[in-house]
């Protein structure tokens, strides 16, 4: 599981129980992120997020159809990116996205063999992380979404 707090201080690494204090304020934007198969990440998911039981089994299901559900308390989507595998070929990552102010919370879901963990985060990590103390410095999560997604896309150009 990874964690940031992003404030228009700059960003840092909260703890698990600083990321549930976060979750509670609002100035800033918390943003989590962990692997389908991460227990802790999906245990804070459902204490941070009010996660419906069908979108919650949508983090554990390969699918090529993207899908956005509006609920008064939050969003949810789901979505494929892609990611260069160990066969060097392009492989579908699914992208599972929960929002509630001040919460972007995005999952992982189940993935080809050939693409590692490390392969799964770097673009990710990277690109978005570098926009952090660039263009993130006063927004909120709409538009750290919209750069996640940006991120994605621009990794595969």
């Amino acid at each position: 599981m990874e964690l940031c707090w992003i404030t228009a201080a700059g960003v840092r690494t909260p703890t698990p129980d600083e990321a549930r204090e976060s979750a509670a304020r609002d100035d800033g934007v918390l943003w989590a992120h962990c692997d389908h198969k991460d227990i802790a990440g999906m245990a804070l998911l459902t204490e941070l997020v009010p996660v419906r039981p069908p979108d919650l089994t949508v983090c554990h299901v390969r699918s090529p159809v993207p899908l956005l559900r509006a609920y008064p308390d939050h969003f949810f989507s789901a979505m494929n990116g892609l990611a260069r595998g160990s066969d060097r070929r392009l492989h579908f990552l699914p992208v599972r996205i929960f929002t509630r102010p001040p919460i972007v919370f995005t999952v992982f879901g189940p993935h080809h063999a050939t693409l590692s963990a490390a392969t799964t985060q770097e673009d990710l990590v990277w690109r978005v992380g570098s926009d952090f103390t660039v263009r993130l410095r006063d927004t909120g999560a709409c538009r750290l979404l919209r750069l996640m997604f940006c991120a994605l896309v621009m990794s595969r150009n």
